[in-house]
């Protein structure tokens, strides 16, 4: 916590040695509220943007519909016999 302390609220750590324990405790707690509530906070933003955006399809979905409706090709192997009669072989 004392990082926290330090870090967050940008204290000294001189401040911290010399403040009062309750008052450390009282920063302590309202440092705890105030995350949680921009964490729910965050949470909700989250979601009304998620339920703002129309929903997008899967990619490989896409792709495996876009494979079913392509044709598939098909190759015929030339004839041999027929090849060699036009060399005059």
């Amino acid at each position: 916590m004392e990082f926290l302390l330090l870090k967050i609220l940008r204290l000294q750590p001189s401040e911290l040695e010399t403040m009062q324990f309750f008052r450390a405790e009282y920063l302590i707690e309202n440092l705890k509220k105030h995350t949680e509530e921009e964490n729910k906070q965050r949470k909700r933003e989250e979601d009304e943007q998620q339920k703002g955006m129309p929903q997008q399809p899967n990619a490989s979905k896409m792709m495996s519909d876009a494979r079913k409706n392509m044709p598939t090709p098909s190759f015929k192997m030339p004839n041999m016999s027929s090849f060699g009669a036009k060399l005059g072989i």
